[in-house]
């Protein structure tokens, strides 16, 4: 029947008017239900009754006190219990909050299930049926996956670097299977049976290595030009402790007040699926990044623009410094063409515009030279790493490092026998290819990055990230070195 006027706009009140047939069963499905408690207490209490009302009460608390306002047809299609089940998802670590609902709620807790990493046939499964089921809703065609691809895909998401079984993440499938859909519905992959139906095959899997930093920066795209700087600010530099490679959270105030991200652009992050705001016991919220799976892809795009910004200045300088001889000579020419005189004879201002020209050609190549030395010193430093020669390593060095590797203040001789062990046990492993490197003089010292391509015998090519400083004397005083896709152990000791 139709709803009757006075109905409320509670849950019970909502679903009864969505109630079109007997034994009609509504599911309703609260994710990431922690953040309920980012709310205010009335609006919890409010929340928690209707929850309790829609449940448990024989009679609905809207008819027990308006009974009289309704005909007996009326009355009587109101008192039938609506039929509701209700599924919370919440953290792990925030199921103890659920305790402040069960004086309400005293069943809240009673039967509960723990959602671990999908097996492989369970991926399969969640990968498989949804792609081809029919019907509207739906802004993709059917479409099917090639067992090849299936299978590679559902093997590499299962196991670790090292090549262990750890599962398949729910989280990770999410995102890979959003970017095949999105190549589906863009046309981007063909019928290649007859059957009428796209095929997902091998050329269409994304590079696992880079899926959760294509997600980061298809993600940032998404936000207006002036929002995207603020936004890899904040996910980049507030919300990461680079040193330990660990999320931390920050109060939406503080986000507010020292990265200029308003409510508004926190809350387009959240939406996106980056962020995930959290109830803070001060009051309002401390905003962390959604998973800890994107903290290694969020630095590694840093760290690419980085060295794409370096690799930039250096081009521009050694622009510069051919637009500035080139100035020098059109200037020469130019002042000769007006001379009337029988010989030259250049102004006392031509002459000193030219030694200011020549002066900063001068500068610019002596700092060209000074950043080639340098780079010469890391790629030296390169060839003894992989001749493994110890005594060709110290010469490039200062006798103690103020870091080397995950090891501070490191003094020559702890590091030659460091050395001495990491070689004898990875008496194989090179150095294969230097990528780039890139200088930059910060006061009196040298900081590089410099990209390769580190050949493991058992892992194979990894590429590897060194973070290097030199001394005035251009000796190594700092070394770390980075895997580029998590900051882990890598190059000798870290």
């Amino acid at each position: 029947m139709k709803t009757p006027a006075g109905v409320p706009k509670t849950i019970w009140g909502e679903l009864k008017r969505r109630e079109t047939e007997t034994n009609q069963v509504f599911v309703l499905i609260f994710d990431q239900f922690e953040e309920i408690f980012t709310y205010p207490p009335d609006q919890i209490e409010a929340f928690k009754n209707q929850l309790a009302d829609l449940l448990y009460a024989d009679i609905p608390e809207y008819l027990e006190q308006h009974e009289d306002a309704h005909s007996e047809e009326e009355v009587a299609w109101l008192s039938q219990k609506v039929d509701a089940r209700v599924v919370i998802a919440i953290r792990a670590d925030r199921l103890s909050e659920l305790d402040q609902l069960k004086n309400t709620l005293p069943a809240i807790l009673n039967k509960r299930y723990e959602l671990r990493a999908l097996t492989q046939e369970q991926a399969r499964e969640a990968l498989e049926k949804p792609a081809a089921r029919t019907g509207d809703g739906f802004l993709s065609p059917t479409f099917s996956w090639y067992p090849d691809a299936l299978e590679k895909l559902l093997t590499d998401l299962a196991h670790n670097r090292q090549g262990r079984d750890t599962g398949i993440e729910a989280f990770q499938l999410q995102v890979l299977a959003q970017h095949v859909e999105n190549r589906v519905i863009q046309g981007l992959v063909p019928d290649r049976n007859g059957d009428g139906t796209p095929d997902v095959t091998l050329s269409d899997l994304p590079n696992l290595d880079r899926l959760y930093e294509n997600f980061y920066e298809d993600s940032i795209n998404k936000l207006t030009p002036s929002n995207r700087k603020k936004a890899r600010r904040l996910l980049e530099q507030g919300l990461i402790f680079e040193a330990d490679n660990q999320r931390i959270n920050l109060h939406e105030k503080l986000i507010q007040r020292d990265y200029k991200s308003d409510t508004a652009l926190i809350q387009e992050l959240i939406d996106l699926r980056l962020l995930r705001a959290e109830p803070s016991t001060s009051g309002g919220r401390n905003i962390e990044l959604s998973h800890d799976a994107f903290v290694p892809p969020i630095l590694n795009s840093a760290r690419r623009r980085k060295h794409d910004m370096w690799k930039r200045r250096a081009k521009f300088s050694g622009a510069l410094a051919m637009l500035c001889g080139f100035g020098i000579l059109l200037s020469s020419l130019f002042t000769m063409l007006q001379s009337t005189d029988a010989e030259y004879q250049p102004s006392a201002q031509v002459v000193q515009e030219n030694l200011e020209l020549v002066h900063e050609v001068d500068s610019l190549r002596r700092i060209q030279a000074e950043l080639d030395s340098v780079r010469a010193v890391i790629l030296t430093y390169v060839d003894c790493v992989n001749r493994h020669d110890i005594e060709c390593c110290s010469a490039v060095m200062t006798d103690t490092l103020v870091r080397y590797h995950r090891v501070d203040s490191l003094p020559r001789r702890q590091r030659e026998k460091l050395d001495r062990d990491y070689y004898r046990r990875h008496a194989g492993d090179r150095i294969a290819e230097v990528s780039f490197v890139t200088v930059e003089k910060v006061g009196e010292n040298y900081e590089a990055s410099m990209n390769v391509q580190f050949r493991y015998e058992r892992k194979g090519t990894v590429p590897v990230i060194y973070q290097i400083r030199l001394n005035r004397d251009r000796k190594i005083f700092y070394l770390r070195s980075l895997f580029v896709k998590e900051e882990t152990s890598s190059g000798n000791h870290e």
